[in-house]
Protein backbone atom coordinates (compact mmCIF):
# COMPACT_ATOMS: atom_id res chain seq x y z
CA UNK A 1 0.00 0.00 0.00
CA UNK A 2 1.29 3.22 -0.78
CA UNK A 3 2.28 5.79 1.85
CA UNK A 4 0.13 9.30 2.49
CA UNK A 5 2.86 10.76 1.41
CA UNK A 6 2.96 9.28 -2.30
CA UNK A 7 -0.89 9.29 -1.87
CA UNK A 8 -0.51 13.37 -1.76
CA UNK A 9 1.76 13.66 -4.88
CA UNK A 10 -0.55 11.51 -6.83
CA UNK A 11 -2.72 13.81 -5.90
CA UNK A 12 -1.06 16.82 -6.40
CA UNK A 13 0.14 15.40 -9.97
CA UNK A 14 -3.23 14.70 -10.57
CA UNK A 15 -4.61 18.20 -9.46
CA UNK A 16 -2.40 19.82 -11.48
CA UNK A 17 -2.26 17.67 -15.12
CA UNK A 18 -6.32 18.03 -14.65
CA UNK A 19 -5.81 22.26 -14.49
CA UNK A 20 -3.52 21.77 -17.68
CA UNK A 21 -5.19 23.44 -20.45
CA UNK A 22 -3.84 21.31 -23.40
CA UNK A 23 -2.68 17.53 -23.35
CA UNK A 24 1.56 17.32 -22.65
CA UNK A 25 3.74 15.41 -24.36
CA UNK A 26 5.24 12.66 -22.80
CA UNK A 27 3.36 13.31 -19.49
CA UNK A 28 4.37 9.86 -17.67
CA UNK A 29 8.00 11.40 -17.90
CA UNK A 30 6.81 14.69 -16.97
CA UNK A 31 5.02 13.66 -14.13
CA UNK A 32 7.81 11.51 -12.84
CA UNK A 33 9.52 14.12 -12.87
CA UNK A 34 8.18 17.25 -11.61
CA UNK A 35 6.17 14.86 -8.79
CA UNK A 36 9.28 12.61 -7.87
CA UNK A 37 6.86 9.40 -8.15
CA UNK A 38 6.86 6.56 -9.81
CA UNK A 39 5.72 5.42 -13.08
CA UNK A 40 2.77 3.45 -11.78
CA UNK A 41 1.92 6.62 -9.99
CA UNK A 42 2.05 9.10 -12.52
CA UNK A 43 -0.32 6.80 -14.85
CA UNK A 44 -2.80 6.83 -11.38
CA UNK A 45 -2.45 10.57 -11.59
CA UNK A 46 -3.25 10.65 -15.06
CA UNK A 47 -6.29 8.13 -14.50
CA UNK A 48 -7.75 10.60 -11.59
CA UNK A 49 -6.96 14.10 -13.71
CA UNK A 50 -9.55 12.36 -16.22
CA UNK A 51 -12.34 11.15 -13.95
CA UNK A 52 -11.35 15.29 -12.18
CA UNK A 53 -11.82 17.01 -16.13
CA UNK A 54 -15.15 14.65 -16.57
CA UNK A 55 -16.79 15.31 -13.25
CA UNK A 56 -16.04 19.12 -13.36
CA UNK A 57 -13.75 19.33 -10.56
CA UNK A 58 -12.28 17.43 -7.76
CA UNK A 59 -13.17 16.54 -3.70
CA UNK A 60 -10.28 16.48 -1.54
Amino acid sequence: MASSDALQKIHDAARWLAEQAEARPNVINLLRQKFDITAVQAAQACTMANQYRSSGGHSG
